[in-house]
């Protein structure tokens, strides 16, 4: 698949988990204890909106505190503050993977 077509699905900087990304996955496929930094989002300006009013945005790091199996919710750690997020929504975040 080529990187026009990569873009065109959102992924700006390459397909997650895709050759030359290092380390670039979705933040639902993070476990607990798991260290990341956000890269980039994959939706509509609705989507990105309600993200950056959760203070989520690329280039901030995040922690997984909790996560509940493939379909449950993850409570992630940002700065001073836990949020919850469902899977879908953490699906189309892309993180790289700290350490």
């Amino acid at each position: 698949m080529s990187l026009l077509a990569d873009r065109r699905r959102g992924w700006r900087h390459g397909r997650p988990g895709g050759r030359g990304t290092r380390g670039l996955v979705h933040m639902g496929e993070l476990r607990a204890g798991d260290r990341a930094r956000i890269v980039s989002f994959h939706g509509g300006k609705g989507f990105r909106e309600k993200m950056s009013g959760m203070g989520l945005f690329p280039g901030i790091e995040v922690e997984v505190v909790q996560s509940d199996g493939e379909d449950g919710m993850m409570l992630i750690s940002v700065g001073g503050s836990r949020l919850m997020l469902c899977r879908n929504m953490a699906g189309r975040i892309h993180v790289e993977m700290e350490g």
